[in-house]
């Protein structure tokens, strides 16, 4: 149980960082200007939401790699 808190703690982080930060963001730029904080709005959501456009490549990376290695098990089990 304690190995699964030290993973999920900084993981759990790393979800909360995104929109956190948004919400710094939008607190410190709505004291200056309401044009300001109109074009937060998109911009935020862009951002925020570019790592998930990219997070495929992880996902099907580290499936080509397991297949591989998988593959690689197999065939010296076979000889």
């Amino acid at each position: 149980m304690k190995e699964i808190m030290v993973f999920a703690g900084p993981a759990t982080g790393l979800w909360i960082c995104g929109p956190l930060m948004s919400l710094i963001d939008t607190v410190v730029i709505g004291q200056e200007s309401s044009i300001q904080l109109a074009a937060l709005g998109p911009g935020t959501v862009l951002c925020d939401h570019m790592s998930y456009v990219f997070m495929f490549l992880s996902i099907a990376t580290s499936n080509m790699v397991a297949t591989s290695l998988a593959r690689q098990v197999i065939f010296s089990l076979n000889e």
